[in-house]
């Protein structure tokens, strides 16, 4: 019984590592194209209020161009000042 549970919990780290390894070298540079991982995601979480039908605060987020337009409260990103941006 011990043994089962000892293999059965290095073969659940081996997978984390190796999941974790494919994460770290999808994208060594640490950037991220906006198309295939930054757009997709905004439109599914918040393209029903922020999106071409609706734009709620005046804030759209279905194009890059948008983001520095931003809504009623500025833009939602400010480049080189993360700590300056509401996204």
């Amino acid at each position: 019984m011990r043994r089962n549970f000892a293999v059965s919990l290095l073969l659940h780290g081996l997978c984390l590592l190796s999941a974790n390894n494919r994460l770290l070298s999808q994208d060594s540079a640490g950037t991220a194209d906006f198309e295939h991982n930054i757009r997709p995601l905004l439109l599914n979480h918040c393209g029903q209020c922020h999106g071409p039908r609706q734009q709620k605060g005046g804030l759209r987020l279905d194009a890059r161009s948008h983001f520095f337009r931003g809504g009623d409260s500025g833009p939602v990103i400010v480049p080189g000042k993360s700590l300056e941006s509401h996204l």
